[in-house]
């Protein structure tokens, strides 16, 4: 427990500029029914928090709250990379790792920031504004004792947007508010930082991973959110699933810039320690057909990838989480059985780390890979960290810190590409800036 403020850490105050925003709009007798509620504003200057803010003030009018998550660097209820629909029923507090949370519907962009792929990025919050109108929206009244006077047959949503908002950004923002028609646009002014306020003043426009515990919600998939973290071991060390690529999963896609040039020959090399999104899809809408074949066999490298293929259709795919792809197998070749149909295939096998459980596994057999990489303290053995402990702490897993893949300790070898400091320079312009 935190008894102390500090600079970077101090206890949350209500502004009295929020207060005023929020009575302005929370009360329903006031508002119409199904509120939309976006809120805006430059990075740092306290969107997250007043979006929470909003969402637990709604919460005591209605019995559920939806929110929609826009920013893919700072996500409220799950992983980095995704944007994400949750459908609320009990207040939230704390930070977001406080809360990891199995979105209602989400999909997968594969980056931190929509900079390379827009259009995708969009297309993604469409999907979920209209499944937000047609399914969460207007829900039908549950028969209930009576007690709770909360209204049931609406559900107010909060759009929390992204911090970047200049240039593409601010025009994304601007589109993503044309999609939700907003009742009620919050613009949040960042504070000086200097000073470490903590009041921030929003600006009202109207008339625009551990243990869990689950409760079903609607259609949609179990709303399950984490109770606590599991820390006790690295990820080397927890025991991986181990999935037959030609059984399990019907394709692997790679989304984000210079995913096109990545060849089949490359795709389990790309694959090989990667973040990938998980991902389910309606029968029938991906084209399993574009396959490579080599006559009547199988891809030579056991893994259902094509190259140029386009990311999930967004009106047909629901994506449940993210998962560490630890290991990938090079391709075996299973011999054909004599006397029977069954020809000869390659299979190459993955190492697969991820939280969700069992029966949504079952369901995805997508994996999308994207821009997001597994940082470096992902990789580490903090076992070896220990005081007193007669291991080099860059071994991992047992294996010595010079065959480790993917790290390298102090200087490289003369000679070797790629392992130079890179020299970046800061002082040019472009045309338009001179």
């Amino acid at each position: 427990m935190i008894t102390q403020q500090t600079k970077e850490l101090h206890a949350f105050s209500m502004p009295p500029s929020w207060s005023s925003a929020l009575d302005d709009v929370c009360d329903p007798g006031n508002k119409p029914l199904c509120g939309t509620h976006i809120v805006k504003g430059s990075k740092n200057s306290g969107k997250s928090t007043f979006a929470r803010t909003l969402m637990n003030r709604l919460l005591e009018y209605y019995r559920r709250v939806a929110y929609l998550e826009c920013d893919l660097g700072q996500s409220e209820f799950t992983p980095g990379g995704m944007v994400s629909l949750n459908i609320i029923s009990s207040p939230i507090f704390g930070p977001p790792f406080t809360h990891p949370t199995l979105p209602n519907y989400a999909h997968f962009i594969g980056s931190t920031t929509p900079r390379s792929s827009p259009s995708h990025y969009l297309d993604a919050i469409h999907a979920l504004i209209q499944k937000y109108r047609l399914d969460i929206q207007n829900p039908a009244i549950e028969m209930t004792d009576g007690q709770d006077p909360r209204i049931q047959d609406a559900i107010p949503i909060v759009v929390n947007t992204m911090g970047w908002s200049k240039g593409l950004g601010a025009d994304l923002t601007q589109r993503i508010e044309d999609l939700i028609e907003a009742t009620d646009v919050f613009n949040i002014q960042a504070p000086v930082r200097e000073e470490y306020a903590v009041a921030v003043t929003p600006v009202l426009v109207t008339g625009t991973y551990g243990a869990y515990y689950s409760h079903t919600m609607m259609d949609s998939p179990p709303h399950i959110t984490a109770r606590s973290w599991d820390t006790s071991r690295p990820l080397c060390a927890v025991p991986p699933y181990e999935v037959d690529c030609t059984i399990a999963l019907d394709k692997v896609m790679l989304t984000g810039a210079g995913s096109e040039d990545v060849v089949e020959e490359e795709i389990g090399r790309v694959l090989n320690g990667a973040v990938v999104g998980v991902v389910s899809c309606e029968r029938g809408m991906i084209d399993l057909d574009a396959t490579p074949q080599r006559g009547n066999v199988p891809s030579a490298f056991g893994i259902p990838y094509t190259q140029h293929h386009a990311p999930p259709p967004t009106a047909a795919s629901n994506c449940f989480g993210i998962a560490l792809i630890r290991g990938v197998s090079p391709p075996k070749t299973e011999p054909s059985v004599v006397g029977t149909p069954i020809q000869a295939k390659v299979k190459s096998y993955l190492q697969m780390l991820t939280p969700l459980p069992h029966p949504l596994l079952a369901q995805s057999r997508v994996l999308v890979k994207g821009e997001m990489e597994l940082p470096v303290w992902g990789m580490l053995d903090f076992r070896n960290f220990n005081e007193g402990k007669d291991v080099d702490p860059g071994d991992v897993a047992g294996v010595e810190r010079d065959k480790v893949p993917f790290l390298q300790w102090g200087k490289a070898p003369e000679g070797v590409i790629g392992a130079e400091k890179r020299k970046i320079r800061r002082n040019l312009m472009r045309r338009g800036q001179m």
